[in-house]
């Protein structure tokens, strides 16, 4: 299949099963396999597979009433590409069993337009070679993935606006930048469970939404020492029209897991953040910071006036220091929390069988507005929290 806009959409009102075969597909802003209006498609042991013949950054013009459309990945994801592997729109359902879906860049299996998308895939394998994510996201869609892996260039899922939500399942990811990567999301829910994500950024990256996230006896390994971020969206475009980034409200359990990491609200001019271990270990800190965007190396900010800097997305500096609000943490069931580095809370609960300690070697103080404070099980505390360890 070639072409620009190309697609092969699925017969309305009728389940739709992909032959065993392998199909390949170039060119310029198309779908391989597109499934709208209510479709039902089932795909099992196949490979899908999509490359692309343009791997540029488009200037997109923007004018006053006026907006130049171009189907490429749109610098704000900080990504390129021009394809897309399988795009499910309306209130389609798709299901992939025992099949490998690639994209070279861009992404392999997204969602768009959606009235209640809910795409399946089990035991199967999801790669992006070049640029891209694994998948996409979108208002009232559910991405659920069993026993799948993931080999991406950067991100094995977007969850975006809306209740847009996801699910790992006995999956494993291996990411070169972001495990999961949110942008205004209002009320989506991200389950972890039972799964591994390898990532070189943040495992779990929220950018001005308001998710429930829920970790349950999961192995998170990020490079850069975040397991979960939350920062204001930095979408130049939004931005470039005069459009503020929504506030956060971030709620976050990890249960039956051991961890190492940081948790870190670098949005607190706008957000909060809850954690909550449960029956957990976390080494590592949760903590408020201030935060500023990275820029290139002469100094040129990001914008939509500088595509070629699109790779900046996402990218933020972050010190550890009490902003006077938005991070609240609760241990329960038996937890620990080995603080390894300075942490700043605005409020802390320990249950009476759960435990706040610093590694071994190290002494633990916590100041609560500037007090002196003994630290107990069994005990909450709230105000400027500031635990340090030395």
């Amino acid at each position: 299949m070639h072409g620009a806009a190309a697609a092969a959409p699925a017969v309305a009102d009728r389940a739709e099963r992909a032959p065993a075969a392998a199909t390949r597909v170039h060119g310029a802003a198309l779908e391989e396999v597109e499934v709208a209006l209510g479709v039902r498609l089932e795909v099992e042991g196949e490979l899908v597979e999509v490359g692309r013949d343009l791997h540029i950054v488009v200037e997109v013009l923007v004018e006053v009433g006026l907006a130049i459309a171009v189907l490429i990945v749109a610098m704000v994801l900080g990504l390129s590409g021009t394809a897309r592997t399988t795009l499910v729109l309306g209130a389609a359902k798709a299901y992939y069993e025992d099949s490998t879906i690639e994209a070279e860049a861009w992404g392999a299996l997204s969602t768009d337009d959606v009235t209640s998308v809910r795409l399946n895939v089990t035991d199967s394998q999801v790669d992006v070679v070049d640029s891209g994510y694994g998948s996409y996201s979108i208002g009232d869609a559910v991405n659920t993935f069993t026993r799948t892996r993931f080999k991406v260039a950067d991100m094995a899922l977007i969850m975006a606006n809306g209740t847009a939500s996801g699910t790992f399942n006995q999956c494993v990811v291996d990411s070169g930048r972001f495990g999961v990567m949110m942008h205004s999301n209002s009320g989506g829910v991200l389950t972890i469970q039972d799964s591994r994500i390898t990532s070189q950024a943040a495992a779990v990256q929220v950018k001005s939404s308001s998710p429930t996230i829920n970790i349950r006896n999961a192995q998170l390994f990020a490079a850069n020492g975040l397991l979960i971020q939350a920062v204001v969206n930095d979408d130049p475009y939004m931005t470039e029209l005069g459009f503020p980034a929504g506030g956060s409200t971030v709620v976050a359990t990890l249960s039956d897991s051991t961890l190492s990491g940081d948790i870190v609200n670098g949005n607190t001019a706008s957000g909060t953040v809850t954690v909550t271990l449960s029956n957990t270990k976390l080494t590592g800190a949760i903590t408020e910071a201030t935060t500023t965007h990275a820029t290139a190396a002469d100094g040129t900010a990001l914008s939509f006036s500088h595509p070629e800097l699109y790779y900046l997305v996402g990218e933020f500096i972050h010190t550890y220091a009490s902003t006077g609000k938005g991070m609240s943490v609760a241990l329960s069931s038996g937890s620990t929390w080995v603080v390894n580095q300075s942490s700043y809370l605005s409020s802390l609960t320990v249950s009476k069988d759960s435990r706040v300690k610093a590694p071994q070697g190290k002494t633990l103080t916590m100041t609560v507005n500037g007090v002196v404070t003994a630290l107990k099980p069994g005990k909450s505390y709230s105000g400027t929290i500031v635990l340090s360890v030395v």
